[in-house]
C-alpha cells in the first residue's frame, strides 16, 4: 500500500539548522513548507532559496521573553483552515519550539509535533536547565556545580560560589547565546548579571563552575518515549566564538567512545518521556565526562549524520507518525 506523506512545515530561526533538516526531508520524499522566525526581512533567503522547499514564510520576531508567537500560531491556523489533511511541524530552534509548546491544545487537532507523555510536564520545562540538571543527576550523569539566581529584585550572588564561574540563560529561548561568559570573581559576575537584568529581568539565569574542557561532544538524535536512538557522536574540533558552543566542525565517532556513561546518558532521555529530535552536548573533563544541556530540537550539526548515512528528520516524522 502506498503511504501518503504528509506536508512538513519546517519552524526555523537559524537558517542552517533549518536548511540542514529541510535537505533532509527534502532527500526523504516529502512536502516542505518553511516558516522563518527572523529579526530582518530577508534572513531566510538562505534556507528558503532551497529546491526542496515549496512555500516559504517570515514572521519578524525580535525573540524576546514575552513575544509569545501569536504570528507563528495565526499563519500554522491558516494552514489548518486550506488543508484537510493534518500535517507535521518541525521546530528547528528553542524559540520556534517554545511557541508551538504553549499553543500545543489550539495546534494538536491539525498537526503532528514534538512532544512528552510525562505527567504535569511540558516540554518547555523540559528545556530548562537546572530541571535538565536534576534529572541528570537522578540519571547518574556528572553535573558542574550549579546555582539558580534570579534577576527580578535585587541581584544575590550565593556566598559559597566558585570562582571562575560559567554564565548561561537558563532557558536558551529566554536570552542569547552572547550572554553565556566566563566571569572571573565576584565583581565580573555581579556587572554580567546587571546586564542581563538590563535586557530582560523577569528570569531567573543559571551560573555553573567553570570546567576546563578537554574535547566537548555533541550527541544528536531521535527519542521516541523509551527508545533511544542515537548513531554516533561528533567530537567538536573547531567552535564557534560568536555563537558560543555551536558546532563548526567535528569528526563522527561511534558512541561506545562514552564508555560506561552512555546507558546513564540513555535513561536521562527515557526520563524525559520526549518523542522528537535532540541535540546533547557533553563536555570532557580530564578522565571525567560533564553533562551540559539537551536541546529538544534538531541540532546544528544534523546534516552531518545524514552525510554518514542516518536521515534523522525523517525518522523523527516516522515516530511521529
Amino acid at each position: 500500500m502506498k503511504f501518503d506523506k504528509p506536508r512538513v512545515i519546517v519552524l526555523s530561526r537559524n537558517y542552517s539548522t533549518g536548511l540542514g533538516v529541510i535537505r533532509s526531508l527534502g532527500e526523504a520524499g516529502y512536502t516542505v513548507d518553511l516558516v522563518a522566525s527572523v529579526k530582518k526581512r530577508g534572513s531566510s533567503i538562505i534556507a528558503s532559496s532551497s529546491k526542496y522547499v515549496q512555500n516559504s514564510y517570515e514572521i519578524l520576531s525580535k525573540k524576546i521573553q514575552g513575544d509569545d508567537g501569536q504570528e507563528i500560531i495565526q499563519l500554522l491556523m491558516n494552514y489548518a483552515e486550506k488543508n484537510e489533511e493534518k500535517m507535521v511541524l518541525f521546530p528547528s530552534d528553542d524559540f520556534t519550539t517554545s511557541v508551538i509548546d504553549k499553543h500545543r491544545s489550539v495546534l494538536e487537532p491539525y498537526f503532528y509535533m514534538p512532544g512528552t507523555k510525562k505527567e504535569n510536564v511540558s516540554i518547555t520545562t523540559l528545556m530548562d536547565k537546572s530541571f535538565q540538571s536534576d534529572v541528570a543527576k537522578v540519571a547518574g550523569v556528572l553535573i558542574p556545580a550549579e546555582w539558580r539566581i534570579s534577576l527580578r529584585d535585587t541581584i544575590v550572588i550565593p556566598q559559597d560560589m566558585i570562582y571562575p564561574c560559567f554564565v548561561k540563560p537558563l532557558q536558551s529561548f529566554s536570552g542569547h547565546k552572547t550572554e553565556m561568559t566566563v566571569c572571573e570573581n565576584e565583581a565580573e559576575l555581579r556587572n554580567h548579571l546587571m546586564d542581563m537584568k538590563s535586557f530582560y529581568d523577569d528570569r531567573d539565569v543559571l551560573v555553573q563552575e567553570f570546567l576546563k574542557i578537554d574535547k566537548e561532544y555533541d550527541l544528536s538524535g531521535v527519542c521516541d518515549d523509551q527508545q533511544i536512538m542515537i548513531p554516533a557522536i561528533i567530537e567538536k574540533t573547531n567552535i564557534s566564538q560568536h555563537e558560543r558552543g555551536v558546532t563548526m566542525s567535528g569528526v563522527l565517532l561511534p558512541t561506545d567512545i562514552l564508555g560506561e556513561a552512555f546507558p546513564h546518558i540513555q535513561m536521562l532521555l527515557k526520563e524525559f518521556r520526549y518523542t522528537g529530535m535532540f541535540d546533547m552536548e557533553l563536555n570532557l573533563c580530564g578522565d571525567k565526562l560533564y553533562f551540559n544541556e539537551v536541546n529538544l530540537r534538531s541540532g546544528g550539526p544534523n546534516y552531518a549524520y545524514y552525510l554518514s548515512g542516518v536521515n534523522l528528520p525523517n525518522i523523527f516524522v516516522k515516530a511521529l507518525l
